[in-house]
């Protein structure tokens, strides 16, 4: 790899770097093959081989603007060998952060455009830090009220429709800045990963809707499908009951809610409810016994349609 970027950009172009305090004048990355940073000289390569890179290696990381306190939030947070900035640095503590999380489907993408966006849309209260050539998340903080889900959703459709990206935001808890942000971002990390992988055509991802499928995928398989075995015998997936009663739990087990979005007379919910607590002896009345049912209607779906 090293000998094939000499060849391209030249000996004198090319650098490893073991040090925390990079050259702006280099493009950094970080990839699978070497632990030590490679640097490419920024004044000798093309966007189109900088976009090529990205492509040929979808799992390196960019290095550029990667200073200050961006790079340590990226030695925090990524590389896991630094201590929370906010608990180190005398620097103003805001009331809360957050992590909001974002996928680029595009291989090409304008960098300085993207990042200019995001911080005019979030008036500079922000840090944008790239994991990958296409992912990252925006660190936001927080003084008084955060950005509520409509105006994420309005930020990713603008990028849409200006910069013709795909891209899918997951927006993460808010936490107190001197917490333990390396272990909630790690977790909140994986909860989208494993949300990227099973979303249908969703840009806004949120992570109080994506634990729950998050957690079930952990469970080992056998438990997987003894759950719904256990509290579903009597039903098969497309019976009526089960979709009547899932509605019913969605909608707070409110029947006329769950007669308006299932088009049907609230006595036949009524029925069907009673039904299904006839023939499995759960009262969904009760919080805890409902949330069972709700988890085996879950899994059912998960084991009948894997890719549901």
């Amino acid at each position: 790899m090293i000998d094939n970027l000499n060849r391209l950009f030249g000996n004198e172009n090319v650098i490893l770097s073991n040090s925390t305090m990079k050259s702006d004048d280099y493009f950094w990355f970080t990839i699978d093959s070497y632990q030590t940073p490679v640097g490419i000289k920024k004044e000798v390569i093309t966007n189109d081989q900088l976009n090529l890179l990205y492509a040929l290696f979808p799992n390196a990381v960019l290095f550029e603007h990667k200073h200050g306190a961006h790079q340590q939030w990226y030695n925090y947070l990524i590389l896991k060998n630094a201590k929370n900035p906010f608990t180190e640095e005398k620097i103003p503590i805001p009331q809360s952060i957050r992590f909001i999380q974002f996928n680029i489907k595009q291989k090409t993408i304008d960098y300085a455009a993207f990042e200019e966006t995001i911080t005019a849309f979030f008036n500079n209260e922000v840090a944008i830090i790239w994991c990958k050539a296409n992912q990252g998340f925006i660190l936001e903080k927080i003084q008084t009220e955060s950005y509520d889900n409509k105006y994420i959703n309005y930020v990713q459709e603008t990028l849409a429709a200006d910069l013709f990206y795909d891209i899918t935001f997951f927006i993460g808890k808010l936490h107190h800045p001197q917490s333990n942000l390396q272990q909630f971002f790690s977790f909140e990390q994986n909860c989208f990963q494993y949300a990227l992988r099973n979303k249908k055509h969703k840009n806004i991802l949120l992570l109080t809707n994506e634990i729950l499928p998050y957690f079930l995928s952990l469970l080992p398989q056998e438990m997987t499908e003894i759950l719904p075995d256990l509290i579903l015998s009597e039903f098969n997936l497309d019976d009526p009951i089960l979709e009547t009663v899932k509605f019913f739990l969605q909608n707070n087990q409110n029947i006329t809610a769950t007669a308006k979005q299932s088009y049907l007379h609230r006595n036949t919910v009524q029925y069907r409810v009673d039904k299904f607590t006839e023939r499995t002896g759960i009262d969904l009345k009760d919080f805890q016994s409902s949330y069972i049912a709700f988890l085996a209607i879950y899994l059912l779906e998960k084991v009948t349609v894997p890719n549901n």
